[in-house]
């Protein structure tokens, strides 16, 4: 196929490839250049899959215990979330090298082929934390999906965002460790935002062609992959060139927000009303926690673009209740202490922000009663269903 037909910094054009087989097909040319003068010339999804050879696949049966079952990779150290969280640690699936820029590409695991699908009429891109688990945040999502009866329709998809530690290959982008999460152009190729990477997805999901069924698109992330979702929330350019496709954000347990103003949570005042300017040393308005000094992608907006884009589009503040420890992966720099004690305590006052400020903003907030930090709870709990696989899930 030719352009993908909106304006994205970075235009995909794959050939179509049946789940875990060779690539062998040539591919198509794309043309434009993005802010870093990184250029998609020719570009393949190529499955990168250990089974293939065996002739494995990824088909609507995959995560739900039937049909084939694809690669998985390593899963490293999985938690376990429940007790039930085993028999998904190897959640069937193919990892594909998803092409960015100049070359280079991402890996991303999914149940559909992300060449489309007639099947699919919802797709869910999921981030991964801190620790950059792609394996266990997909098993995590395939698992919740299952539970909700959605995983014969719903396209799970989890990119991972690799940074030096993570042995990328040679032509994988790469990202500092924290670079990711906020939209940070890669260490290699330059110029290549990690916001980039969901746009290059929601391109490719947007194409009737390749997914003539499709009507809306989650992008969901929890703790790290939360603040991830939170920024492009406010900043992600390829929602803006889907007509027909409704674009929810999910954004469970972050531990820090962007606000959209330097107001910050009065923590001394335990109604949550009121909002002030903090007294304190640090710059606690600079960018990831304000708008000052924004990345080179995220400028692509202007101030008063964001607060825009970010107040009418629908997220979702999908919080533990019990999410009130201070642990080793919890942001205590001071521009996050000012929003908060703990993760709970600034989602839920940052909530009340977005409502103080702009009351008719589509944003909501669920919290899920006695479930901390812990992502495979979280997701597939009861609360959790209808915002993430709609009001039908079970």
């Amino acid at each position: 196929m030719g352009r993908v037909g909106l304006a994205l910094p970075v235009w995909v054009a794959c050939v179509a490839l049946s789940c875990c087989a060779p690539a062998t097909a040539g591919a198509t040319t794309a043309g434009a250049t993005t802010a870093g003068a990184v250029t998609t010339d020719t570009v393949l999804l190529r499955e990168v899959s250990a089974a293939r050879d065996a002739g494995a696949g990824c088909d609507p049966g995959a995560g739900s215990g039937g049909g084939s079952t694809g690669r998985t990779g390593t899963t490293g150290n999985a938690k376990s979330g429940g007790g039930s969280k085993d028999e998904y640690r190897n959640a069937p699936g193919c990892v594909d090298e998803l092409p960015v820029a100049g070359g280079y590409t991402v890996a991303v695991k999914r149940n559909f082929p992300l060449t489309g699908s007639p099947t699919v009429t919802h797709a869910l891109i999921v981030v991964h934390g801190t620790g950059r688990n792609m394996e266990h945040t997909y098993a995590g999502m395939v698992q919740a999906a299952t539970h909700a009866g959605a995983i014969g329709q719903t396209l799970v998809a989890a990119p991972f965002f690799k940074a030096d530690g993570d042995e990328p290959g040679s032509r994988e982008a790469r990202w500092s460790s924290d670079g990711w999460k906020e939209g940070a152009d890669a260490e290699q190729p330059k110029g290549l935002s990690s916001f980039q990477v969901v746009d290059v997805m929601m391109a490719m999901l947007a194409d009737r062609a390749r997914f003539p069924r499709l009507t809306r698109v989650t992008l969901v992330g929890h703790s790290a992959g939360g603040q991830f979702t939170q920024r492009y929330a406010a900043t992600g350019q390829a929602p803006f060139g889907m007509p027909g496709v409704a674009v929810d954000y999910v954004v469970a347990n972050p531990s820090s927000y962007m606000y959209l103003s330097p107001d910050r949570p009065d923590l001394s005042d335990p109604s949550g009303a009121r909002f002030l300017r903090p007294t304190v040393s640090c710059d606690y308005n600079a960018y990831k926690y304000g708008l000052e000094g924004r990345p080179g992608y995220l400028n692509r907006l202007t101030e008063q673009q964001i607060v825009a884009t970010y107040t009418g589009r629908r997220v979702t503040y999908l919080l533990g209740g019990s999410d009130t420890d201070k642990d080793e992966d919890l942001d205590t720099d001071c521009a996050a202490m000012v929003q908060g004690r703990n993760r709970f305590q600034r989602g839920t006052r940052f909530f009340d922000w977005v409502r103080s400020r702009f009351p008719q903003a589509p944003h909501t907030r669920v919290v899920v009663p006695g479930i901390g930090h812990d992502h495979d709870r979280l997701f597939d709990s009861a609360q959790a269903r209808p915002v993430l696989f709609g009001p039908g899930s079970s």
